[in-house]
């Protein structure tokens, strides 16, 4: 391209414009990326507390068993020794 022809500075604004709507669009396409990472360590967080939650709840449950069959083996005990 010559510096000095008829259609430079049209030329210069043309491209300028260009590589400013590709610096927007690829600013946009990182802005979506990043929310899509985002929810997925979300999705990810949400399942983990999930299962801690479920474990905790189970292990409760098993130990609230094992408390009540302790108890009636005491309770048992207790009726054997009388």
């Amino acid at each position: 391209m010559k510096a000095n022809g008829p259609f430079f500075h049209t030329d210069k604004r043309r491209k300028k414009k260009k590589a400013d709507a590709a610096a927007v669009e690829e600013e946009e396409e990182e802005e979506v990326e990043e929310e899509e990472e985002e929810e997925e360590e979300e999705r990810r967080r949400r399942k983990r507390r999930r299962r801690r939650r479920k474990k905790k709840k189970k292990k409760k449950k098993k130990k609230k068993k094992k408390e009540k069959k302790k108890k009636e083996e005491e309770e048992e005990d207790e009726e054997e020794d009388n």
